[in-house]
């Protein structure tokens, strides 16, 4: 087998789903696709802890692959960068976006993406995306058990490798394959 065909198959909920032919050909426009998951794999686990990271603070920096499946369409799409301001509440007041990215890391094969989301439930969540042949596979999305403030990639590896962390269900506007 070789390593095309290795690096073309994506494991999700046990079942092992194949990245579309075409996939590796069109390198014209990003596709993403997002898929429900129930937890945080051990082999995506250990990219999380031991993969070499970019760390980025600017929306415009996260792969647009991955900003496709996180962000979506309509309304509630976007999100301000670290630091700018932000919707906390539930009542929308301004035109500011619903969710603040807090830090993004970027390595060549995987994207987490750790935000705040205002709301009535105001809190935080990160999503761990695989990415292979212009694409975003979604393979984990979660939040800390501890609701500690956690602003670096070291700090929430440390809470990662502790156990600190839940899964969560994958938002409704999430894309489906």
């Amino acid at each position: 087998m070789s390593a095309i065909q290795k690096l073309s198959a994506v494991a999700c909920l046990g079942l092992l789903a194949a990245v579309p032919a075409q996939a590796k050909h069109d390198h014209a426009k990003p596709k993403s696709v997002a898929v429900a998951v129930p937890g945080l794999s051990a082999e995506d686990k250990q990219h999380l802890l031991s993969d070499p990271f970019t760390v980025v603070k600017r929306v415009q920096a996260i792969p647009q692959s991955v900003l496709s499946v996180l962000l979506g369409k309509g309304p509630l799409a976007g999100m301000a960068d670290a630091g700018q301001p932000f919707e906390r509440g539930d009542v929308v007041r301004s035109n500011l976006r619903f969710r603040r990215l807090v830090f993004a890391a970027v390595s060549p094969g995987y994207c987490l993406v750790y935000n705040e989301y205002g709301g009535y439930g105001e809190g935080r969540e990160m999503s761990l995306y695989r990415l292979a042949f212009g694409q975003a596979y979604l393979v984990w999305r979660g939040g800390l058990t501890d609701n500690s403030d956690v602003l670096s990639l070291a700090q929430l590896q440390n809470k990662i490798r502790d156990g600190k962390y839940d899964s969560r269900q994958l938002p409704s506007e999430a894309q489906k394959p």
